[in-house]
């Protein structure tokens, strides 16, 4: 009798995983077949966002509780590589899957997005969708390219915070734009990218969140952010626009915060810069379910289009994510994800270029430096001389993307007219113009070396 319990206790759990696995199996193709009718969708990009400065990645002090509240409906990524710790470039990826040695933009200065790139609104609007963009600071500017395939980009802005020259707005005007644009288009079938650049530096949120994160301002920029976020999302659901979004909030790059000396970004592409979050909700999905496979910004175009199902373009290095959605991880699951910076080369240095896997992560430079990035988080014991054979497999790897994806666009590159370096200048970026040689050179400085400079 207790063998026959035992036994039935038995198919009694087979049972319920297969009844588990039909469910969630069920809601994924429901999604996919258009039961939960998409109707909108908005990709909320949140500028210089750490993903461990988010509560819901493990930040001590709740400084999310909206997107807390929204995670709890969505799947949230642990492992999300960025390709570039810097805006414009981070952006150009986000919106045509493709890496910066491909879309040919690799800086805030001298670079556009060339007409060339296929985008993520040009794809959405040639599918029936309204697309717009409501950006916060002028190196999003839509001279630099980003605008193409929007019906309209809102890159002019009333209010400014201060000492930035009418260059970065503050994301209670941003919102105020974005809950104006809900009310307009809540019975059209729309695309949304909507950018906060508030944790950016200079740290200054407003009251109370300057206050309650006195001993920590950038914990407070995105705090303060997140307050703006939960406002956008209350709105959605005022309008019974909430159950038919597909909504994603991403982080475009991170911030160093004086880690390897570095005190903000774009110089160095260790974790601290260039791992940010990454939250999607399904429309119609309930639970909440967390994804620990290493992903990328890269994946949110094919990713965006396999949920519409819209053919996924030809020319992008993203993968096909949809199917982590819902913890299906697909046969032998691997990623090499390529990350960049090649502002080193503006002070003489060699650019740094590196590939992330699940366990490892290798930067190619004068010194190059591998570390086991599930033990060693903050990138502090550099193995190199410990794994030779995987140093050679990783920098193949290296070689292998740079091969498939450079392609010299002479568009890509322009002259920036003196009064756009000064207000680049003003957001603190452009130090020189850099050479954009994607190339495995060892004989200029190795940045480490002259990060003193670039502070």
């Amino acid at each position: 009798m207790m063998l026959f319990n035992r036994i039935n206790r038995k198919y009694q759990i087979i049972i319920a995983i297969v009844i588990i696995a039909v469910a969630a199996t069920i809601e994924f193709l429901s999604i996919k077949n258009g039961k939960h009718e998409i109707r909108n969708i908005v990709l909320i990009s949140i500028d210089t966002c750490r993903a461990d400065y988010l509560s819901c990645y493990g930040y001590p002090q709740e400084t999310t509780p909206n997107i807390d509240a929204f995670a709890r409906n969505a799947t949230l990524f642990k492992n999300v590589v960025s390709p570039v710790p810097i805006t414009l470039p981070a952006h150009s990826t986000m919106l045509t899957g493709t890496i910066p040695p491909f879309h040919g933009v690799h800086n805030n200065s001298f670079f556009k997005l060339a007409p060339s790139n296929q985008t993520l609104p040009e794809i959405l609007k040639q599918n029936g969708f309204n697309t717009s963009a409501i950006v916060s600071a002028f190196v999003l500017d839509k001279r630099f390219g980003l605008a193409q395939g929007f019906d309209t980009y809102h890159d002019t802005f009333k209010k400014i915070k201060y000492n930035t020259f009418g260059n970065e707005r503050n994301g209670d005007e941003t919102t105020q734009a974005a809950l104006d644009w809900l009310d307009k288009n809540k019975d059209n079938r729309s695309f949304l990218m909507l950018h906060y650049y508030d944790p950016h530096a200079d740290y200054a949120p407003p009251e109370p969140f300057a206050s309650k994160f006195a001993d920590n301002l950038y914990a407070g920029e995105i705090a303060f952010t997140d307050h703006c976020i939960g406002r956008f999302i209350q709105k959605l659901k005022n309008l019974q626009m909430y159950d038919s979004t597909l909504l994603i909030i991403a982080g475009d790059h991170g911030e160093m915060l004086g880690e390897h000396g570095e005190k903000e970004h774009t110089f160095f592409i260790y974790e601290s810069a260039i791992k940010v979050p990454l939250i999607v909700k399904l429309p119609g999905q309930k639970k909440a379910s967390t994804v620990t496979q290493p992903v990328g910004l890269v994946d949110i175009v094919p990713t965006v289009c396999s949920i519409l199902n819209i053919d996924i373009p030809a020319r992008v290095h993203g993968k096909d994510i949809s199917e982590l959605l819902h913890g299906k991880v697909p046969d032998a699951y691997e990623r090499y994800i390529y990350s960049e910076s090649m502002t080193p080369t503006s002070y003489g240095a060699n650019s740094l270029m590196s590939i992330s896997t699940e366990k490892w992560k290798f930067i190619q430079s004068k010194r190059p430096e591998l570390y086991d990035i599930t033990t060693d988080t903050r990138e502090e014991h550099n193995l190199v001389e410990k794994e030779p054979h995987r140093i050679r497999i990783l920098r193949d790897k290296l070689r292998e993307t740079l091969e498939r994806a450079v392609l010299k666009d002479p568009d890509s590159q322009f002259k920036l007219d003196p009064e756009s370096i000064r207000r680049l200048q003003s957001l603190g970026y452009v130090a020189g113009k850099e050479d954009g040689e994607i190339a495995f050179d060892d004989s200029k400085d190795d940045p480490k070396d002259l990060i003193h400079i670039f502070v």
